[in-house]
Protein backbone atom coordinates (compact mmCIF):
# COMPACT_ATOMS: atom_id res chain seq x y z
CA UNK A 1 0.00 0.00 0.00
CA UNK A 2 1.17 3.90 -0.81
CA UNK A 3 0.69 6.67 1.15
CA UNK A 4 2.42 10.03 0.82
CA UNK A 5 5.08 8.67 -1.96
CA UNK A 6 5.69 5.89 0.81
CA UNK A 7 5.14 1.85 0.53
CA UNK A 8 3.83 0.69 3.81
CA UNK A 9 3.91 -2.63 4.51
CA UNK A 10 1.28 -4.69 6.58
CA UNK A 11 -0.55 -8.39 6.98
CA UNK A 12 -3.49 -8.84 7.21
CA UNK A 13 -5.58 -11.91 9.53
CA UNK A 14 -8.74 -11.95 8.61
CA UNK A 15 -12.03 -11.71 10.28
CA UNK A 16 -14.52 -8.71 11.46
CA UNK A 17 -14.06 -6.26 13.01
CA UNK A 18 -10.94 -4.81 12.79
CA UNK A 19 -7.69 -4.61 15.08
CA UNK A 20 -4.30 -3.20 14.85
CA UNK A 21 -1.43 -4.38 15.95
CA UNK A 22 1.14 -1.69 15.79
CA UNK A 23 5.05 -2.68 16.69
CA UNK A 24 7.43 -0.59 18.47
CA UNK A 25 11.46 -0.54 18.72
CA UNK A 26 13.07 -2.12 18.05
CA UNK A 27 10.55 -4.96 17.21
CA UNK A 28 8.85 -5.44 14.03
CA UNK A 29 5.53 -6.66 12.80
CA UNK A 30 6.76 -10.58 14.33
CA UNK A 31 6.49 -8.98 18.35
CA UNK A 32 2.65 -10.56 17.95
CA UNK A 33 3.35 -13.80 16.05
CA UNK A 34 3.34 -16.09 19.13
CA UNK A 35 0.11 -15.42 20.87
CA UNK A 36 -1.65 -12.18 19.96
CA UNK A 37 -2.44 -13.01 16.19
CA UNK A 38 -3.45 -16.54 16.50
CA UNK A 39 -5.77 -15.47 19.49
CA UNK A 40 -7.35 -12.37 18.20
CA UNK A 41 -7.29 -13.08 14.51
CA UNK A 42 -10.42 -15.80 16.02
CA UNK A 43 -12.29 -12.85 16.58
CA UNK A 44 -10.82 -9.72 14.85
CA UNK A 45 -9.33 -9.12 11.24
CA UNK A 46 -5.98 -8.31 12.25
CA UNK A 47 -3.50 -5.81 11.22
CA UNK A 48 -0.05 -6.08 11.73
CA UNK A 49 1.65 -2.91 9.88
CA UNK A 50 5.53 -2.10 9.69
CA UNK A 51 5.87 1.38 10.75
CA UNK A 52 7.80 3.39 7.74
CA UNK A 53 11.38 3.17 8.14
CA UNK A 54 11.17 -0.72 8.99
CA UNK A 55 12.07 -2.56 5.26
CA UNK A 56 9.88 -4.11 3.66
CA UNK A 57 8.06 -0.48 4.18
CA UNK A 58 9.56 2.07 2.97
CA UNK A 59 12.69 4.10 4.35
CA UNK A 60 12.41 7.60 3.63
CA UNK A 61 15.27 9.40 4.10
CA UNK A 62 14.76 12.31 5.84
CA UNK A 63 13.97 12.93 9.21
CA UNK A 64 10.88 15.28 8.49
CA UNK A 65 9.00 12.10 7.04
CA UNK A 66 8.68 10.53 10.08
CA UNK A 67 6.21 13.33 12.18
CA UNK A 68 3.17 12.30 14.04
CA UNK A 69 1.67 13.77 11.46
CA UNK A 70 2.85 11.82 8.48
CA UNK A 71 3.01 8.25 10.97
CA UNK A 72 -1.34 8.93 11.47
CA UNK A 73 -1.54 9.29 7.61
CA UNK A 74 -0.18 6.34 7.50
CA UNK A 75 -2.37 3.98 9.41
CA UNK A 76 -5.41 6.11 8.35
CA UNK A 77 -4.42 5.24 4.40
CA UNK A 78 -4.68 1.37 5.97
CA UNK A 79 -7.95 1.66 7.35
CA UNK A 80 -9.15 3.26 4.59
CA UNK A 81 -7.10 0.79 1.97
CA UNK A 82 -9.20 -1.89 4.47
CA UNK A 83 -12.56 -0.29 3.94
CA UNK A 84 -12.17 -0.29 8.10
CA UNK A 85 -14.58 2.39 9.22
CA UNK A 86 -13.39 1.54 12.95
CA UNK A 87 -10.99 -0.27 14.71
CA UNK A 88 -9.13 -1.64 18.20
CA UNK A 89 -5.70 -0.03 18.02
CA UNK A 90 -2.92 -1.80 19.96
CA UNK A 91 0.28 -0.27 20.04
CA UNK A 92 3.50 -1.00 21.63
CA UNK A 93 6.36 0.94 22.60
CA UNK A 94 6.60 3.85 19.82
CA UNK A 95 4.12 2.04 18.09
CA UNK A 96 1.98 3.17 21.41
CA UNK A 97 2.06 6.71 20.21
CA UNK A 98 1.41 6.52 16.88
CA UNK A 99 -2.29 5.16 17.67
CA UNK A 100 -1.99 7.35 20.28
CA UNK A 101 -1.84 10.07 18.26
CA UNK A 102 -4.45 8.60 15.83
CA UNK A 103 -6.84 8.40 18.33
CA UNK A 104 -6.39 11.83 19.10
CA UNK A 105 -6.81 12.87 15.75
CA UNK A 106 -9.62 10.59 14.62
CA UNK A 107 -11.47 9.48 17.58
CA UNK A 108 -14.45 8.77 15.42
CA UNK A 109 -12.55 5.37 13.93
CA UNK A 110 -11.55 4.21 17.07
CA UNK A 111 -13.18 1.53 18.90
CA UNK A 112 -10.66 0.79 21.82
CA UNK A 113 -7.28 1.91 22.45
CA UNK A 114 -5.02 -0.54 24.47
CA UNK A 115 -1.29 0.86 24.93
CA UNK A 116 1.60 -1.72 26.47
CA UNK A 117 4.79 -0.23 27.56
CA UNK A 118 4.56 3.26 25.83
CA UNK A 119 4.47 6.82 26.98
CA UNK A 120 0.67 8.45 28.00
CA UNK A 121 0.29 11.53 25.78
CA UNK A 122 -0.10 14.42 27.07
CA UNK A 123 1.17 14.07 30.64
CA UNK A 124 4.54 12.04 29.40
CA UNK A 125 5.26 15.62 27.25
CA UNK A 126 4.80 17.29 30.90
CA UNK A 127 6.91 14.70 32.80
CA UNK A 128 9.88 14.34 30.76
CA UNK A 129 10.25 18.44 31.00
CA UNK A 130 9.63 18.82 34.67
CA UNK A 131 10.03 15.42 36.13
CA UNK A 132 13.34 14.16 37.39
CA UNK A 133 12.51 10.58 37.91
CA UNK A 134 10.74 10.22 34.10
CA UNK A 135 14.19 12.09 33.19
CA UNK A 136 16.25 9.50 34.36
CA UNK A 137 14.15 6.47 33.21
CA UNK A 138 14.45 8.30 30.13
CA UNK A 139 18.12 7.98 29.62
CA UNK A 140 18.12 5.07 27.73
CA UNK A 141 16.94 7.49 24.72
CA UNK A 142 20.26 9.52 24.36
CA UNK A 143 22.01 6.90 22.87
CA UNK A 144 18.79 7.34 20.20
CA UNK A 145 18.78 10.87 19.96
CA UNK A 146 22.78 10.83 19.31
CA UNK A 147 22.15 8.42 16.52
CA UNK A 148 24.03 10.18 13.22
CA UNK A 149 23.33 8.30 9.81
CA UNK A 150 25.78 5.72 8.75
CA UNK A 151 27.44 5.03 12.53
CA UNK A 152 27.53 1.20 13.41
CA UNK A 153 24.51 -0.29 14.71
CA UNK A 154 25.64 -1.18 17.69
CA UNK A 155 22.66 -4.35 17.52
CA UNK A 156 23.57 -5.72 20.58
CA UNK A 157 22.63 -2.64 23.03
CA UNK A 158 19.30 -2.21 20.67
CA UNK A 159 18.20 -5.83 21.64
CA UNK A 160 19.47 -6.42 25.24
CA UNK A 161 15.97 -5.67 26.45
CA UNK A 162 15.01 -8.24 24.98
CA UNK A 163 14.60 -11.57 27.63
CA UNK A 164 13.50 -14.56 24.53
CA UNK A 165 16.82 -15.88 23.37
CA UNK A 166 14.98 -16.60 20.00
CA UNK A 167 13.25 -13.01 19.27
CA UNK A 168 16.58 -11.48 20.39
CA UNK A 169 18.43 -13.35 17.91
CA UNK A 170 15.54 -12.71 15.15
CA UNK A 171 15.12 -9.20 15.70
CA UNK A 172 18.81 -8.95 16.18
CA UNK A 173 19.22 -10.64 12.28
CA UNK A 174 16.36 -7.74 11.09
CA UNK A 175 18.29 -5.16 12.55
CA UNK A 176 21.31 -6.17 11.04
CA UNK A 177 19.20 -7.07 7.62
CA UNK A 178 17.76 -3.59 7.94
CA UNK A 179 18.91 -0.42 8.10
CA UNK A 180 18.29 1.83 10.83
CA UNK A 181 18.05 5.46 10.28
CA UNK A 182 14.45 5.53 9.15
CA UNK A 183 13.39 3.47 12.40
CA UNK A 184 15.61 6.04 14.71
CA UNK A 185 14.10 8.94 12.75
CA UNK A 186 10.90 7.40 13.83
CA UNK A 187 11.82 7.29 17.59
CA UNK A 188 13.41 10.88 17.82
CA UNK A 189 10.61 12.16 15.71
CA UNK A 190 7.96 10.92 18.08
CA UNK A 191 9.43 10.03 21.68
CA UNK A 192 10.58 14.07 22.98
CA UNK A 193 14.56 13.78 23.87
CA UNK A 194 15.51 14.75 27.77
CA UNK A 195 15.53 18.16 28.24
CA UNK A 196 18.17 17.95 30.30
CA UNK A 197 21.03 17.06 27.77
CA UNK A 198 20.02 20.11 25.37
CA UNK A 199 20.69 22.44 27.93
Amino acid sequence: MVNANATIDYTKYAQDPHMVLQHGFPDNFHTWDTFQVPFFAQSYTVLTPLLRGYPPSSVPPLAEAYTPETMVSDLLAILEHEGAQIATLVGHDVGGGVVHYFSAAHADRVHALILINTVQLPIFLHLIEFNKGQQEMSEYTIVFEAYQVGQPKNISSLVKVIHNDTYKAETAQYLIDSPIDGMLHLYNKNYPGPLYERI
